[in-house]
């Protein structure tokens, strides 16, 4: 017998996709469920709240259905809104424009029979989870608790972690971004101002593109430790090589097995990112079997490499980041960061970035207005500025996993706590499960994850949950 209630901690795309599994699979009489979420509008999360139309997916249109039993489910609901330029299934469209599509389904959910006495929206923020009556209190920002059996965290990633670096108090002040995702992240930014960009993945990107958009001319700096930035989707939208490179458990012969195929690829006109691609349904089982240390290696070692390749920019992104950096306006450094102090000018509001660039001793100094963390989410819940993963860890009710990706979860994404003991009702998945499976920071992973979380919620077979058609049944575009 599944829980007679349950709350869903954050309201993005794992919470939607778990909310709709879930009403879908069961009678629902017996079901009450809390979608809990702290921004200011559901069904948007972090990725898709965006207003600037410049900040693109970064996968096609074709395979962003948030149903895996029907996967043009999406260009479907683009073709029912003509107003949405979506010309072909590769077109990577807006960030927003899926944001929207997503609280359409919501919309729909919420207003729908499935609904009706059985789904609450809470505009809060959730700051505990503790054990009550055999099941879970949820507290609330605003102080009022409610009572679950079941709780599903869908929190997305966590904010970058500020720099490990002596700063002079720099860090304390408003020219020091912590979180590029906060409304107010460039607010403070002059036209003429120069930017230090720390990091250069794709949240680097979005900054650089949300700068241009608003008029911005002063210099940008982008360091990372590689200077590796994203490679370009190709214009075309091929189909994944096959077959895919064996992937054995030693990292490096897999490694050096992905290598070869790609030159051997490159000798029949076959594209790199057509091999990459093709890796897809592997990955998660050749991270399970690869041993920690080797996990650890790849992380350290092969991360922005792999990151690089396979979560690419779109061709349309590549082409303003190019000119960006034709015209001197964006300079990528590879180095890593030594200290920041405030200039010591009377008056000035400047930074001295003290840098060292990758492969030598000497060192840099670069002199920007505003630094900016672009580094990526934060993994360990040990150091996280949340309040519901620090009660989490202090409790004893969580743990991070090994590598301190994010939290320590089983296969079906049920949290260990601290001893190790499998958690049968708390349940995390998305972004901070990486430790345990790696890719799951895409729709198409998350969708999967989402149907096998609500299916255990719901003591059911993943094969006998509510499919993808099912659910969009129940909730028609």
């Amino acid at each position: 017998m599944g829980p007679k209630s349950v709350a869903i901690v954050g309201c993005g795309l794992s919470g939607v996709l778990t909310a709709i599994h879930l009403l879908a699979g069961q009678d629902k009489s017996l079901l009450r469920l809390y979608l809990i979420e702290k921004r200011e509008h559901f069904g948007l999360g972090a990725a898709y709240s965006t207003d600037n139309p410049g900040h693109l997916l970064n996968v096609r249109a074709s395979n962003m259905s948030v149903f895996p039993d029907q996967p043009d489910h999406f260009l479907e609901w683009l073709r029912e809104h003509p107003e949405i330029d979506c010309p072909t299934p590769c077109m990577f469209v807006p960030r927003k424009v899926f944001g929207a599509y997503l609280q359409s389904i919501l919309r729909r959910l919420a207003y729908g029979p499935a609904a009706a006495n059985n789904l609450f929206l809470v505009a809060d923020e959730a700051v505990r989870v503790a054990p009550r009556d055999g099941g879970y209190s949820v507290r609330l920002a605003m102080g009022k608790d409610i009572d679950v059996d079941a709780v599903v965290l869908a929190t997305g990633n966590l904010p970058p972690e500020p720099p490990a670096t002596p700063d002079g108090g720099f860090f304390s002040t408003r020219h020091f971004v912590a979180d590029p995702w906060s409304a107010n992240a460039l607010d403070f930014v002059r036209p003429a101002d120069s930017v230090l960009l720390l990091g250069t993945g794709l949240t680097m990107v979005d900054l650089a593109i949300s700068l241009s958009a608003r008029g911005h001319l002063g210099r940008i700096v982008a360091l990372s430790r590689r200077g590796l930035l994203p490679r370009r989707h190709d214009e075309e939208m091929k189909p994944a090589a096959h077959p895919a490179p064996a992937l054995p458990a030693d990292l490096s012969k897999a490694v050096a097995g992905v290598r070869a195929a790609i030159r051997a690829a490159a000798e029949e006109g076959v594209d790199w990112r057509q091999v990459i691609d093709s890796l897809r349904p592997f990955v998660r089982e050749h991270w399970s079997r690869l041993s920690r240390e080797q996990q650890a290696r790849f992380v350290r070692h092969l991360r922005p490499w792999w990151d690089a390749h396979r979560h690419r920019m779109a061709p349309q992104i590549a082409a303003q980041i190019e000119a960006l950096r034709s015209t001197g306006r964006l300079v990528v450094h590879a180095g890593s960061l030594v200290r920041v102090a405030p200039n010591s000018s009377p008056g000035s509001s400047l930074a001295d970035v003290t840098w060292r660039p990758r492969g030598k001793r000497e060192e840099s100094v670069l002199r920007v207005h505003h630094i900016i963390n672009c580094m990526g989410p934060s993994g360990d819940p040990r150091r996280s500025r949340m309040p519901l993963y620090k009660s989490l860890v202090e409790q004893g009710l969580a743990r991070p996993c090994p590598l301190r990706l994010g939290l320590d979860v089983d296969g079906d994404g049920r949290l260990l706590n601290a001893q190790g003991a499998v958690q049968s009702r708390l349940f995390a998945l998305g972004p901070p499960t990486r430790g345990a499976f790696w890719e799951i920071t895409a729709v198409p992973d998350i969708r999967v994850q989402a149907k096998v979380v609500a299916s255990r919620l719901l003591d059911a077979e993943p094969h006998s949950c509510a499919n993808g058609a099912q659910s969009a049944a129940a909730i028609p575009i």
